[in-house]
């Protein structure tokens, strides 16, 4: 999946690749699980994207490596473990939302995870 980072006129300014993450899906085809929510660091430093299995990628805004991987939807903190999430969103949740605490290293994820009423939050540092 690919990511950008736009100005407000829509004009592109680089965009950001992940190719390790796929989905299966029937038939035995697979396809590459699209980003659903992204962040950035209040440093402007990182950019967080969550694909769909739940994996969330860290990339270098300057150069667009990718710098680390976090499972989002595990009950396990699993940082930089490349491919960690792979077919997890199934089973916590489909990820709605990222957000980067202003001020510290704090990353939150929140998914409409079945079974809990409102929702569930997951703070990462």
């Amino acid at each position: 999946p690919n990511a950008y980072l736009v100005r407000y006129n829509g004009t592109v300014l680089r965009s950001y690749q992940h190719t390790e993450a796929t989905i299966a899906t029937t038939g035995g085809k697979s396809t590459t699980a699209d980003f659903v929510a992204a962040t950035v660091s209040p440093s402007n430093k990182w950019l967080y994207c969550v694909n769909e299995n739940g994996l969330c990628v860290c990339f270098s805004v300057a150069s667009g490596e990718v710098e680390s991987t976090l499972d989002v939807t595990s009950k396990g903190n699993n940082l930089d473990q490349p491919g960690a999430g792979a077919g997890a969103a199934g089973a916590a949740g489909e990820i709605t939302g990222l957000q980067h605490h202003p001020h510290e290293g704090i990353l939150a994820s929140f998914t409409n995870f079945k079974g809990v009423k409102r929702g569930l939050l997951k703070l990462w540092k």
